[in-house]
């Protein structure tokens, strides 16, 4: 059975499309609003609302207002972690299974930084005024 196509935002990133230009002729790449992914929701908790804010800080270059539910996800797991190892509190292995998918979801994780493509030389890149 053949492999499922790649989406094309993937495919570009991997260079799939200049492999194999002809799997890709005509397919788009899903347009993004380019919106930030902005402040946490009211609704979560303080330690949430912390995890939020780190999570925008480590990979805030990438993500979108498209990727609010999967900040939301590891926002709330990070701060679920949090709160139980200052409480003392056992952390359930599921736990951490949970925060190391929703991580992976964002490309936050070691392994999958190494899937974002690096700017070019040249290219502008967001957090020089930042760290630079």
């Amino acid at each position: 059975m053949a492999n499922a196509q790649l989406p094309m935002a993937k495919a570009k990133i991997l260079g799939a499309d200049k492999k194999n230009p002809q799997r890709y002729r005509g397919q788009g790449v899903t347009p993004k609003s380019g919106r930030s992914v902005g402040p946490a929701p009211e609704w979560m908790s303080d330690s949430a609302k912390e995890a939020w804010a780190d999570l925008v800080d480590e990979v805030g270059a990438w993500v979108t207002y498209e990727h609010r539910f999967a900040v939301e996800n590891a926002a709330l797991i990070r701060g679920q972690i949090r709160d139980m190892v200052s409480t003392g509190d056992p952390i359930a292995a599921s736990l951490f299974s949970a925060a190391s998918t929703a991580v992976s979801k964002l490309a936050a994780s070691p392994v999958d930084e190494s899937k974002v493509p690096a700017p070019e030389d040249g290219d502008v890149d967001p957090t020089d005024e930042f760290l630079n």
